[in-house]
Order: C-alpha cells, then structure tokens, then sequence
C-alpha cells in the first residue's frame, strides 16, 4: 500500500513539474515581443544577409524577448506601402534608402546630391554623424525613428546599347530611374531620357528594352541579375544610397530601455557586418559581370560633375535650401581633397 502511495506521489509530482514547466513556457513566450522587418533586398543580397545577423544578435542578448521576423523582397509590399506601415505601426521595422523617404521627409534627397562624396570612408563619416543626426532628427517628426544608416552604394550607370565614357555617351538613353528627384535630375543634365519604372517591373523592362537602361550600385545590378539585359556598366559613383534602418516609434516606445539599448547596438553591428560583406564582394560580383560579357568603363567623372548645376539647383528646391546648404557644409567639412570641397563650397554658393 505505502509503495502504491508513493508511486501516486511521485506522479502527482510529475504532472505538476510538467504543468508548472509547460506554464513558465507559456508565459515566457507571452512576454515575447515579435518586430516584423520588412526590406526589399534579394536573400542572396548583403542586406538580408547582415539583418540575419542582427536578428541573431537581439534575440540572443535579449533572451528571446525580442524576437525578429524578417520579410525579404518586397514580401509584405511595395517600399512605399512598408514605410506608410511604419507610421501606423502596421509594420515594426524597415531598411529603405534616403529616395523612399522622399514622400515623407523631402530633406532626404539632400543626401544624393550628384558627385559630392570623395569615397566610402567620406560618407561613413557624414552618415554616423553630424549629417546622419540631422537628418535622423526630422524623419523622426515624420513618425520614422533611424536607429542606423547601413549601406546600399554608390549608383553605376548601365544600359545595352554603348559604353559610356562621357557625358555625350548618356544623351539620349532612355534609363530607368525610380520616382526620386535626384537620379531624375541627375540624368536630365546628363541628356539621359529617363523613365520612371517599378522595382519590380524592372527586370522584365530590360528584357523587353522597354528602357535602354537604369542605374543602381554593383550588389543590386548583380543580384537582381539585371546584368543579363545590361552589357555596358559605367562605373561612375554618380550618387550615393544609404539603406536606412527604421524602426516604428510606436513599436520602439513599447520596448523597455534595456531592449531599446540592445536594438540600437545590434543595429550599428549590423551596419558594419553589411558595410565589410559590401566591400568584400564588389569586386568579384564586377569579376562575375565580366565573365558573363559585360564590359565595364570607368569614366573621369569630373566632365560629369560639370553638368550638374541646374539639377543640383533642382534638387536643392526641393529638399529645402537651408537644409541643402547645412548638409553640403557637413560634407565639406569632412572631406579631405580640397578640389572636392572648392566644388562643395561652390554648390552652396549656387543654391539660391
């Protein structure tokens, strides 16, 4: 009888073990909260593949309370649609560039003014810092908080139809451009037609030469495989594209200070894993391009750089003249070639 009471005890004891357990685990993963990521990259881009990253680390540092779902490709809409999400809070969190913002914080387009970066390492300092604030500042009156400024590049120039090597080789090429002021205005000076197509129609729009051809960093010409439509790449760092990390300010205010600490550092982690895979494998995606026929120029881009003034002035129209001015300024300031800042300082003088 006493070993029937014990075995009884013993099971009893179990079930409650196995009850408290299954309940701690409940609560637990009730406590969790869930940010849904949504980007436009390809999986096979640095971008998702530094958002893995980051996911990873959040998860880990927070013990699971934070948890991140990562949506690729456009999977929950277009970028636009994302960004609106973001602002309701519909959506948690994104990776967009400066152009996306347009709609919302016309001061971004600042950031793309044609020709005024020297290298990466320039724009890295402006972009981590006084600029990046600046900027950070008003998209958060926008309802978009920027945790970091991770990389998307400087935009090359292709098309099927002849290199280019200087700007007469643009006129008349009908490029594709997304629906952003700069890289319009940029192409107008050049004598470039362009075409206003959607991210994801593009592809096909090379492959049926609906347009001669469209301009985009390195990574994103060889990782939506547009190089397959595209012979000619004039490699010409015409313009800069940050992808801008943003986080919702509804879901950032429901974080405790602990998490909100742990997602920026994870954040500014990612940003740098992205920016050494970036540099990395640029010039084997160019090795890659070659070897599939594609014939690469690099032109002076100073006879570019030239025909710049009205679509600097356009731009500057549009993104506000006081904040164009501040921003050239920073760019300025930490610059290191002087004929880039003579040229800098002679933007700021034109912006009337």
């Amino acid at each position: 009888m006493d070993k029937r009471k014990n075995k009884k005890f013993i099971w009893v004891g179990i079930a409650v073990f196995i009850s408290v357990f299954l309940f701690s685990s409940f609560l637990s993963s009730a406590k969790a909260t869930t940010i849904r990521l949504a980007h436009f990259a390809a999986e096979s881009h640095p971008l998702h593949k530094a958002a893995l990253e980051f996911k990873k680390e959040v998860e880990k540092d927070t013990n699971g309370k934070v948890k991140i779902e990562i949506y690729p490709s456009n999977t929950l809409g277009s970028t636009v649609e994302i960004l609106e999400s973001i602002r309701t809070g519909a959506v948690d969190m994104t990776f967009n560039t400066t152009g996306q913002l347009l709609l919302w914080t016309k001061e971004a387009a600042a950031i793309q003014f044609p020709f005024i970066y020297e290298d990466l390492n320039h724009v890295y300092s402006i972009l981590d810092g006084e600029g990046g604030g600046a900027l950070a500042k008003i998209a958060e009156k926008k309802k978009f908080k920027v945790l970091s400024y991770w990389d998307w590049g400087f935009r090359q120039i292709t098309n099927s139809k002849r290199p280019i090597n200087s700007p007469a080789d643009v006129r008349g090429l009908k490029l594709r451009v997304p629906p952003e002021i700069p890289m319009e205005e940029a192409l107008k000076a050049l004598g470039g037609i362009p075409e206003k197509i959607a991210w994801a129609e593009l592809y096909m729009a090379l492959a049926q030469k609906v347009v001669d051809g469209q301009e985009n960093p390195i990574h994103a010409i060889f990782h939506t495989k547009f190089y397959e439509h595209q012979k000619h790449i004039a490699v010409i760092n015409y313009m800069y594209n940050p992808a801008i990390h943003i986080i919702s300010p509804e879901t950032w205010a429901k974080l405790s200070e602990k998490e909100k600490t742990i997602i920026q550092k994870a954040s500014v982690m990612g940003r740098d894993y992205m920016r050494k895979l970036m540099a990395e494998e640029e010039a084997s995606l160019i090795q890659k391009m070659k070897d599939y026929g594609c014939v690469f120029t690099t032109p002076d881009p100073i006879p570019f750089q030239e025909k710049m003034d009205i679509a600097v002035q356009k731009i500057a129209d549009y993104a506000g003249k006081d904040f164009s001015k501040e921003y050239l300024t920073i760019v300025a300031k930490y610059g290191k070639k002087e004929s880039k800042k003579n040229f800098l300082q002679g933007m700021v003088q034109k912006i009337k």
